[in-house]
Order: structure tokens, then sequence, then C-alpha cells
């Protein structure tokens, strides 16, 4: 059977093969990390001579893989789980990590895999492709992106009882909330808003009563005072959000140090209110006779939302 991509057979490096065959990688993990067909590593594992592990001891060798669960380790995986990474697991083996991504946000996802290959947790890398769907007829082609997969291993496990307790995923009550947890979970699930005038955490698929722990654990823990409110047309999805200039300061000074390339624009906050409405009357006046709406002024004047229904009552107009 040719290889699936062309790849000769003198280029697939055999050390490389043996080696992580040897430390556990499973057949399809391997084809996945060369980009060729399990079949195509099979062969090689057998032309080498490497004695193959039965279905029992592959399952046995990811039943009792470990690794130790340092407090930095644990900072990077709540931070992920906080957003939008998860665990899965089976009766018949261990927990692993997910995390799914844009092609533009590699930065991250090779930065979590290099935290996670530091504390001894391999990883698999994969491209997801395009994935296509239909919308009123209409046929849609989302963006490529980026599936990063841990290994099987018995921490995960744990990690996985801790935050699914019934099958549902919860806030747990010991979560780390630390820096390097909030970078995390700001890169995955945070953004700025109101043209920078608000940061905010989006806390899709948590109930209310987590999303309101996660309120008074950053009051209790930074003296911030974020706000729950509910998304725009979804009831049951909340949003928590950081308005005062003082706390947004203290929140990028916090995570910027954790910042990849690929999310320096979510560090971008406004500092004050770039202009005053006495400074911009009459430009004001000029724009709402052309015609312009009070969110094209909110946006042209770089204000926040509402800012333009005020100056218009002030003004009068």
């Amino acid at each position: 059977m040719p290889n699936p991509v062309g790849r000769p057979r003198e280029a697939l490096p055999d050390n490389h093969i043996r080696s992580l065959y040897l430390d556990g990688f499973s057949e399809s993990a391997i084809g996945l990390e060369l980009k060729v067909a399990r079949t195509t590593v099979h062969r090689r594992l057998v032309s080498m001579g490497i004695p193959l592990r039965t279905a029992v001891e592959a399952a046995d060798l990811g039943r009792h893989k470990t690794f130790p669960m340092t407090p930095a380790l644990l900072g990077v995986i709540d931070g992920l789980l906080l957003g939008d990474a998860w665990i899965e697991v089976n009766a018949k083996s261990e927990g692993r990590l997910g995390l799914e991504q844009t092609a533009a946000h590699a930065n991250w996802v090779l930065a979590v895999e290099a935290a996670f290959t530091h504390a001894g947790v391999q990883c698999t890398r994969s491209v997801r492709k395009p994935r296509e769907s239909q919308i009123n007829g209409n046929v849609i082609r989302g963006k490529g992106g980026l599936v990063l997969r841990t290994r099987k291993y018995q921490p995960f496990t744990e990690q996985r009882s801790r935050w699914y307790p019934e099958g549902q995923k919860r806030v747990p009550p010991d979560v780390d909330l630390g820096p390097l947890s909030l970078a995390h979970w700001y890169w995955g699930d945070g953004a700025t808003s109101n043209h920078g005038y608000r940061m905010v955490f989006h806390t899709d698929g948590f109930v209310e009563a987590d999303v309101v722990f996660l309120r008074d654990s950053l009051r209790s823990l930074y003296g911030w005072t974020p706000t729950v409110s509910r998304r725009s047309g979804r009831k049951d999805d909340f949003i928590l959000t950081l308005s005062q200039l003082k706390q947004r300061h203290e929140l990028v000074e916090l995570i910027h140090p954790f910042c990849p390339p690929c999310f320096e624009y979510k560090m971008s906050i406004k500092q004050k209110a770039p202009c005053r409405i006495d400074a911009v009357e009459d430009e004001f006046r000029q724009l709402r006779a052309e015609g312009y709406t009070q969110a094209q002024l909110d946006k042209h004047f770089e204000m926040s939302k509402g800012w333009a229904g005020w100056a218009c009552n002030r003004l009068g107009i």
C-alpha cells in the first residue's frame, strides 16, 4: 500500500519510531506524529523486529502512566479547563486532556505543549481540516485548527473526577486562580470589549453558581469587583466583566508575562476616554446630521457603548 502522503520508505526515521513505541506511544499516535498511516508504522515495527504489545499490555501501559503534579502544571491545567479544554476518559483507560484552537493561536498551543513536555507529559498534535456546515441552505466553511491531546495518564483521571464530579463540567472548590491559571483562562475564553474599556471572561458551559463562585473568589484574592451578566440572547451562558481601569491594569500586569505573541491584542485596554464632548461637539453634530447612528458614533470616537446616546441627550439632538 503506498504511503498516503507519498513519503519514501527510507525517509521514515526508524530510531524515532522505535523510541516513540518503546516510550508507550501507540501505532496510531506515531502515525499522527509522522503523518503516515497506522499500518505503515505497524509494518515498520515488524520489520525492525520490535515485539508488539498485546491489547492487554497496551491497556495496562495507559492505565499506569503517571507524572508529578507540580503547582505550576496544575495552574496550566486549571486555567485551560476554565476555558475550552476538556478531559476525556473511559472505563478501560486513564484520562487525557485535549485543547482545540484555530491555526492563528498556534503560539499558545505550542506553549501549552512545551509546558506539558517539560513536566514529562507526552502529547500529540494534529491539524484539523476546515469543517463545512449549512445555514439556511448556504454552505459555510469554517477555519482549520490545531488539536492538542496529552497521552493517557492516571493524574488526568483524578482531574476528570475533580472537574466532572457527576459527568458535567463544574468549577472545583480548590480551583487555582493564580496568575498562570488566569493567563491560560484569559487566552482561552477572555477578551476585551467596548473598545477596550472592559475585560471579560466568557464562562459558557458553567452553571450560574459556578460563575458567582469565580466572581467571589476573584474578589477575595485580588480585591476586584467583576460583574456577572448573561450573554445577549443566551440565558444559560454568563460573562464575568472587569470594568474598573485599576483592576484591568492589575489583570494585565499579572498575565502579560505569560502572553504568547498571538494574544498581544488582548492586552490592549483603554486608559481613559479619548475625547470630551465639548472638544468634538462640532464634528459630532455634523456626523449626526449626516445620518450616523449612535453605534457608529460610539465606534468613530472610540467610546464605550452608550456614550453617543448620552452625548445626544447632553447636546439636545
